[in-house]
Order: C-alpha cells, then sequence, then structure tokens
C-alpha cells in the first residue's frame, strides 16, 4: 500500500533574479525518507527535470490538508488556496508516490502577495526518480470551494449529486461532503453564470449539517454568482450594513451573510462567488405556530383569482404564467398547516381598505421600529427592488391566536445605483447615475410604509428621528463607501477579482469605484435634506 508523504508547502522568496533556491522544509517519511518542496529559478528546474521521462499530471496524486486540488485539466492549472493576511505560506501537500519532490518555477524576485495577488500561473512539477509530471500553478488569495460530479451540465428541475471540498485557509478549515445542487434563480438562470443550491449529505443520503467559511451550521447552502454586479461588491455590502443598523436596535431583526470563495466545477475555475445561507425559520428564530413567508411579487404583479387565505393548507400562490407570488418558507409541511390568513390581513391594510386598526382588530400588528429601519435601509441603498418584492415576513405568534410581523430583506444586488434592465447579454443591470435624488419609484409606491405613513404622519417623523441617530453614529458616505471599498480589496487582492473578470466581463475590469462612491454622497446629501425638512415640519430641531 502507497504512503502518504506529508509535504509542507514553504515560500523561500527569490531575492534577485537567476538566484537559485535550493533550501527546503522536509519532513521525515514513514520510511525515514525525506520530499521536498522548494521554490527555484529556470535552471534550477530544468536540471531536476531534464533526463527525467515526462507522464502527463495526474492531479489525484495530490491533496491539500487532506481535501482534493482543483484542476483544469484542459487548462493545465493546479489552484491552491492561501490566506493573504497571513505571514507566510500555509498547508500541506501530500503526495501518494514514494520519492516525490516538487519544485516551483520562481525566478523574478515577486513576494508572496504579489504572487496571489497578480494570479499568473507558476511552473510546477512533481519529481521522481526516472520521471516527472509538470502543470501550471495558481494562489488565489481566496477560499476554494470545488464541486465534483459526473454527467450532464446540472440544470434547474433536477438534483445532481456529486460532492463538495471546501479550503478555507484563512480559518484552517478543510471539509468535504457529499452534496446534492442545482440551479437556482429566476431570470439569472438565462446567465452563463449559474447560482446553485446545494444540499450536504452523507453516504446513506440523509441530510447533515456542516459550517463553512466561518457560516451557521447547515445542511442547505446557496452558491451566489453575484453576476448581476460587475463590482461583486454591492449585495455582501449591504447585507453588512443591514446587520450593522441592527445592532442599535432593541429588537434586531437577521437577514443573511455572505462570504466570498472562488468556485471549481470539476476542476474548472467559474470565477467569484458568494457563499450563503438562506433566510429560513432557523435564522429568524421561529418556533411552532409562527409562519414565515417569502414575497416574489407584490399584490399589482398578481392575477390570481381570489384571496390568500384560499390558498390556506398550499406553500405556494401561483400567477398565471405558473411563477409564485409568494410562498411560506415556515412551516414545513411536515410540522404544521400552511396558513395564509396574517399575511392576508396584511396585505388587504396595504391595498385595499388602509384601516391599520381593522388589521390589528383580526390580531394582527406590525414591528413598527422594524419597518422604518427597512423603508430607511432601502433608500439609503436605492435597494427599489427590495420594496416590492423579494423580503421576508416573519409573522411571530403572540400566544392569543394573533401575530406580530417583521420583514428582512433579500437578494441585494440592485444596490447602490445598479438598476434592474433587460438585456441578459450584460447582466441585466445599468447604472443609474442620476438616481440618487428619487425618493419613490414606481415599483415602490404601495409596499406597506406607505400605507402606514398615509394613516399615521407621526411615522414621519420617527423615520426622521432614526436617520439621524444614525448619522450621529456615525453612519456616513464614508463608512458604507468603506464596506465597498474593503470588499472590492479582499478581491483585487486575492487574484480572484481579475480571473473573474477575464471569463465573464470580456476582460474588463471594473472601474465603477469613483462613480458609486458619488452616488453615495449625493445620496446622502439628498436623504439629509429629506429627513431634515421633515424634522423642521414637525417642530422639530435639525441636526
Amino acid at each position: 500500500m502507497r504512503k502518504n508523504f506529508l509535504l509542507f508547502l514553504i515560500i523561500i522568496i527569490c531575492t534577485a533574479a537567476g538566484a537559485a533556491v535550493t533550501a527546503a522544509l522536509t519532513a521525515p517519511s514513514g520510511t525515514g525518507g525525506t520530499v521536498e518542496a522548494c521554490f527555484v529559478d529556470a535552471s534550477v528546474y530544468e536540471s531536476l527535470t531534464q533526463g527525467r521521462e515526462e507522464e502527463p499530471f495526474d492531479a489525484s496524486l495530490l491533496s491539500f490538508e487532506g481535501s482534493p486540488l482543483p484542476f483544469d485539466e484542459n487548462a493545465g492549472i493546479l489552484y491552491i488556496p492561501q490566506s493573504p493576511d497571513a505571514p507566510d505560506w500555509e498547508g500541506a501537500l501530500h503526495v501518494s508516490r514514494n520519492g516525490s519532490r516538487i519544485c516551483i518555477l520562481c525566478e523574478d524576485g515577486r513576494d508572496r502577495l504579489q504572487l496571489i495577488r497578480e494570479g499568473e500561473p507558476l511552473k510546477l512539477a512533481v519529481v521522481s526518480r526516472k520521471k516527472y509530471m509538470e502543470c501550471s500553478l495558481i494562489f488565489t488569495g481566496l477560499p476554494v470551494i470545488a464541486i465534483e460530479y459526473e454527467g450532464d451540465e446540472p440544470g434547474k428541475s433536477e438534483d445532481t449529486s456529486g460532492a463538495i471540498h471546501v479550503l478555507d485557509p484563512s480559518r484552517k478549515e478543510y471539509q468535504s461532503a457529499l452534496c446534492a445542487f442545482h440551479v437556482r434563480g429566476n431570470t439569472s438562470v438565462l446567465f452563463d453564470k449559474k447560482s446553485y443550491r446545494v444540499e450536504l449529505r452523507d453516504s446513506r443520503g440523509n441530510t447533515i449539517d456542516k459550517s463553512f467559511l466561518g457560516l451557521r451550521s447547515d445542511d442547505d447552502w446557496i452558491l451566489n454568482s453575484l453576476s448581476t454586479d460587475r463590482s461583486l461588491v454591492r449585495e455582501k455590502s449591504a447585507y453588512e450594513l443591514w446587520e450593522k443598523l441592527n445592532e442599535w436596535e432593541d429588537e434586531p431583526v437577521p437577514s443573511a451573510k455572505i462570504q466570498y470563495a472562488e468556485l471549481f466545477m470539476n476542476g474548472v475555475c467559474r470565477g467569484v462567488y458568494g457563499l450563503m445561507f438562506p433566510v429560513d425559520g432557523k435564522l429568524m428564530n421561529m418556533k411552532q405556530g409562527d409562519i414565515l413567508y417569502k414575497v416574489r411579487t407584490w399584490h399589482e404583479e398578481m392575477d390570481i383569482e381570489g384571496k390568500l387565505t384560499d390558498h390556506n393548507g398550499e406553500s405556494e400562490a401561483l400567477n398565471s404564467n405558473g411563477f409564485a407570488y409568494a410562498s411560506i418558507q415556515y412551516p414545513g409541511s411536515d410540522s404544521g398547516p400552511y396558513i395564509w390568513d396574517p399575511f392576508q390581513s396584511y396585505q388587504d391594510m396595504v391595498f385595499e381598505t388602509g384601516d391599520r386598526e381593522a388589521m390589528e382588530r383580526a390580531g394582527v400588528t406590525l414591528h413598527m421600529d422594524n419597518f422604518i429601519l427597512h423603508e430607511l435601509f432601502c433608500e439609503m441603498t436605492r435597494a427599489g427592488d427590495n420594496t416590492w418584492k423579494n423580503l421576508f415576513l416573519a409573522a411571530y405568534a403572540d400566544g392569543r391566536g394573533g401575530y406580530r410581523i417583521s420583514e428582512t430583506v433579500w437578494d441585494l444586488n440592485y444596490t447602490f445605483g445598479d438598476s434592474f434592465y433587460w438585456d441578459p447579454d450584460h447582466g441585466n443591470t445599468y447604472f443609474f447615475e442620476d438616481g440618487t435624488e428619487n425618493y419613490k419609484l414606481r415599483y415602490d409606491r404601495d409596499y406597506g410604509y406607505a400605507a402606514l405613513e398615509l394613516q399615521d404622519p407621526g411615522i414621519r417623523t420617527q423615520t426622521a428621528a432614526k436617520w439621524r441617530r444614525w448619522r450621529e453614529q456615525g453612519i456616513d458616505p464614508s463608512y458604507v463607501s468603506g464596506l465597498l471599498d474593503q470588499n472590492r480589496d479582499e478581491l483585487i487582492r486575492s487574484g480572484a477579482a481579475s480571473r473573474n473578470d477575464a471569463l465573464w466581463n470580456n476582460g474588463e475590469e471594473y472601474e465603477g469605484g469613483p462613480a458609486v462612491r458619488e452616488w453615495i454622497s449625493r445620496r446622502f446629501a439628498f436623504l439629509d435634506q429629506l429627513y431634515e425638512k421633515a424634522g423642521e415640519e414637525n417642530g422639530e430641531n435639525s441636526q
């Protein structure tokens, strides 16, 4: 039986072009011999490979911290993840061939961060006594998610079985699991860069929970392609802003989180993705009797007949095109009935009666601080797509037969100036540079807050007061722009941004940073003026 030989991957910086580097960290093998890994110049690399027979590269002979490494067979590129923030190269390679050693050609004096950021392929050779095999090597500064599967390209309607490997040097976590996955999304399924829903399973097909990239432990994961946002940072930054704003709430309402990773499907690089968990009953801390509704589109877009209460017992309400207008995410069919009554009472108030007292007499109340926060958040980020759809209503049972509703956001790609524009070849996205001084657009006109404001003008005063508190607590253009800049910097330092740009943007690098920062500054100036005026109209001192 072959034994695995532990090979510590180290960097020895080439201090001058042409300087041979022959020193290497070695580790005893099971038989008392050693294997070596070293960075060498061209002359040493040639001497190690010359006179030996070259054979096809077999990536299955190598593993990294016990996990297989993604290898693009067509391009001949092996990928190894490294943390740009670590002081030195990290991780251990295992080679399952006796007497082998690895050499990496590096002779131009680039240091570790340069190699990661620039992402230019290096030559790597696995050398044995009489043979060697060679490939290109790229160090990526993002965690790696590699999915392996057999058969045709995964589709939307049926699950594809495979295995998922998550290599995360920053947290020193290297995990694998069997999985089933499929393409997710509606209009996004038209894009070449697909998003995926992944369910973790054991060898018997049962679901299992794992924690990846510092996120919660779960069996259900989303690989968000971020394909509608060339900057790759809007959605992640918007979720981080939502989380920050809720830190100051007495009753915070959570939403999803995103962590970046570079995705490989059967060894082929698919670019930068956002790993997420879904908004569900677990995230919303729901108990028996609570209900979580997912709103895909509001009343005006719906053409089904009858009240939502006609759909009690059903998990979805479909329009005439067969798309779900809304769905119940919690409870599942095995843990309780599907009930639409609280949602119907709220929707009647918003779109028909305008009578909040009648809604409350029916046993439905609203978490008003949360509704005001949602309004301000959507206005600050200009998340028009999240006021008329793409949100969740969480109805919590009050123990007396009634419900209290909170709302949270989802799918925050169209934010910070980006708007939907039907053009699948260019990501269905248009940067609306002049949209900073719009308060309400067509899709925002009736989504809840507007109806509440008509009934109670004091809500506008509360909204203005919350806005001013945020400003006093440091929520300003610099803070918001800093979130986007920090996330973009992570992608650039990792080298993954340039690979993603080359794959999906025809080689054009994103240059919208200054324009987005200007958009944010102008948006804050508009809202400052709007809410200062609201305070003055209600007899408050502006701040």
